[in-house]
């Protein structure tokens, strides 16, 4: 407990000294006062309202970027399969997305939400985050707070609002089994829907440590039963439907840089 209050502590500071530094510009308190908000573009779903849009000005967005990178990188220091599959999970969220045909600005925070996802593995001891093999029920219960501490490290950031739910809601379930909130069906953000299934869909083609890589036939076969229940079936279909195994490919060489989860990093903040 001392470690997850020492690390939310020192994250709080950081997050204060981000927000010295852009009310340090000139009239940037006002601004600061009064989000802007975008104007919705190609609506294409009710659940899309629900997602909070705020833009920012220059100095906001290299700030942004700044601490999406030094989060990526503790992380990554860490923990090397976290840092490739967040690369991936933004990837393959922001096509789902896409696919669902979501405004560019909606997109751009499930992308940025995909980057972040995992972020709060940070306050997972080592013990359990590198361990070899398969995880006891009591360390499954501490990696299943990561979505929370997620959550409490992003926090303190205000324009990090519009991403909130949908870290949080990552392992939430549509049949309501999953965690932190058991949330159920519509009642789990649309974001957080998508994030989950690209999340799962990873780490099915990847290699752990308890199993190797499955089959791309396999893993389709595993998401389909699972719709509905584990999954959203219009996210799953929207994915399966439009699944491009040329994309897929680019995807996956992409990511398998080493600086590719800092680079994603490095590209539009919610502003497009």
């Amino acid at each position: 407990m001392f470690f997850k209050f020492s690390l939310k502590w020192n994250w709080y500071n950081i997050a204060d000294y981000l927000r010295k530094v852009v009310i340090s510009v000139p009239n940037a308190k006002e601004v600061l006062k009064k989000p802007l908000l975008f104007p919705e573009k190609r609506v294409s779903s009710k659940e899309e309202n629900l997602i909070e849009k705020v833009s920012f000005l220059p100095y906001e967005q290299e700030s942004v970027r700044s601490f999406i990178k030094s989060m990526i990188i503790a992380l990554e220091a860490r923990d090397t399969y976290t840092k490739n599959h967040s690369a991936r999970v933004a990837l393959f969220s922001e096509e789902i997305a896409k696919n669902l045909d979501l405004s560019p600005e909606t997109t751009e925070i499930i992308r940025i939400s995909g980057l972040l996802h995992d972020i709060g593995k940070i306050g997972i001891s080592d013990k359990i985050l590198l361990k070899q093999g398969r995880l006891t029920e009591s360390e499954l219960l501490a990696v299943e707070e990561h979505p929370s501490i997620s959550e409490d490290i992003c926090r303190p950031i205000h324009f990090f609002n519009p991403i909130l739910p949908i870290i949080r809601g990552h392992h939430e379930r549509m049949d309501g089994k999953g965690y932190p909130d058991h949330k159920v069906g519509d009642e789990i953000h649309i974001g957080a829907r998508i994030v989950s299934l690209a999340d799962s869909f990873d780490a099915l083609i990847s290699n752990r440590s308890y199993r190797n890589a499955l089959s791309l036939d396999r893993v389709l076969s595993i998401l389909k039963a699972g719709a509905g229940k584990q999954w959203d079936v219009r996210v799953i279909n929207a994915f399966i439907d439009n699944l491009d195994i040329e994309r897929l490919s680019q995807i996956l060489q992409q990511t398998s840089k080493s600086d590719s989860a800092a680079t994603l990093a490095s590209g539009t903040i919610f502003e497009v």
